[in-house]
């Protein structure tokens, strides 16, 4: 599993290079292309940073189980989460390809 994984994050690799591309062909100010360097930048930034986050939170349901305790809740993988992650990344690529 390691190899094939190692593999695919080779072949999507070239995200940055292919970003940087498109945006020194497209941008023909250089003033300008200095900040779209920089919205890019920040823009994979925050969601190396806030995209684990909002799969962890929208994966967990958090649901009370009878125990001697009465305030325990359990955090737990459900079915219900993964559907929930899978409906906003779906949702999130359906409104980036149509931008």
């Amino acid at each position: 599993i390691f190899i094939t994984l190692l593999a695919l994050s080779g072949i999507f690799s070239s995200t940055f290079t292919l970003t940087f591309a498109y945006i020194s062909n497209t941008v023909q100010k250089r003033g300008d292309r200095v900040t779209a360097y920089g919205l890019a930048l920040a823009t994979f930034g925050l969601s190396f940073t806030i995209g684990p986050m909002a799969g962890g939170y929208l994966s967990h349901v958090t649901h009370d189980t009878p125990s001697s305790e009465s305030s325990a809740a359990v955090y737990a993988i459900h079915p219900i989460g993964q559907q929930r992650v899978f409906t906003s990344s779906l949702v999130l690529t359906l409104l980036d390809l149509l931008y």
